[in-house]
């Protein structure tokens, strides 16, 4: 982000962004939402799943959630080896290689 210097680069940035998002949801056939706010809150969805930051006073970091748009009682959280885009979670897996050295 320091090379974002004026209002024009910004916007250039967020338009590079949302082409590779609209080339994601057409390659999954899934809508994609996002919402991020000046405090750190960040949320994202993607069919049944989001990936949200909370803002930096609440202290809970990031979660990954299933929340089914046809059955509540299945909302749940998971983690990112679980997620079946287009489906339901997985069993707990091996934790996916862009994801490995993220606690070191």
């Amino acid at each position: 982000m320091d090379k974002l210097k004026t209002d024009g680069d910004i916007m250039v940035y967020l338009r590079n962004m949302r082409n590779a998002l609209q080339k994601i949801s057409a390659q999954t056939g899934l809508n994609i939402n996002i919402r991020a706010t000046p405090d750190g809150y960040a949320y994202v969805e993607i069919g049944d799943y989001t990936a949200i930051q909370y803002d930096n006073d609440t202290g809970f970091g990031e979660t990954y959630e299933y929340r089914s748009k046809t059955s509540l009682s299945t909302w749940r959280d998971v983690e990112l080896q679980q997620i079946v885009l287009g489906g339901e979670p997985t069993k707990k897996g091996p934790a996916p290689a862009s994801n490995q050295d993220q606690n070191k």
